[in-house]
């Protein structure tokens, strides 16, 4: 098969290790909880091959973030049991260039804007000092498209 092929090739060392691999973590912040994932691929030119399937590279928290529509300023504590499942499947020499997302949908998206914006705000002063590479545009509300 072709994944089986390329583990043989000379994207890999001779254990089995990628040569070239990196690390992405999207928060995906849905209505009832918000899920992370980590994701591992390998640089192979333009376009990375992804690990896909793996069900240790994620985890899920209760409650989701519209849940601190009372009080907004706090919400960014419900990522920390998630950032620490990040620390651990993520080197510590790869984590400054790690990219990691915050993705939020319904449950922020029912909420008034000035709500999401302060929901957001807490959230992205948690991410600035998370140790993994994060902007601001990166902690937002997707669109329901």
């Amino acid at each position: 098969s072709f994944s089986r092929g390329y583990q043989f090739s000379s994207n890999f060392d001779n254990t089995g290790i990628a040569r070239n691999r990196g690390y992405a973590i999207i928060i995906d912040a849905g209505s009832s909880g918000s899920r992370v994932h980590v994701f591992q691929y390998i640089n192979n030119g333009h376009l990375p091959i992804v690990a896909f399937g793996r069900e240790d590279l994620s985890l899920k928290t209760k409650p989701g973030l519209s849940s601190f529509a009372e009080d907004p300023h706090n919400a960014g504590h419900s990522l920390l049991d998630l950032l620490k499942f990040a620390y651990v499947k993520v080197p510590e020499r790869e984590r400054e260039n790690t990219r990691i997302y915050l993705m939020a949908t319904a449950g922020l998206r029912r909420l008034d804007v000035g709500t999401q914006d302060n929901i957001l705000e807490s959230c992205r002063i948690v991410l600035r000092a998370s140790g993994f590479r994060f902007r601001d545009e990166w902690a937002s509300v997707v669109s329901g498209q």
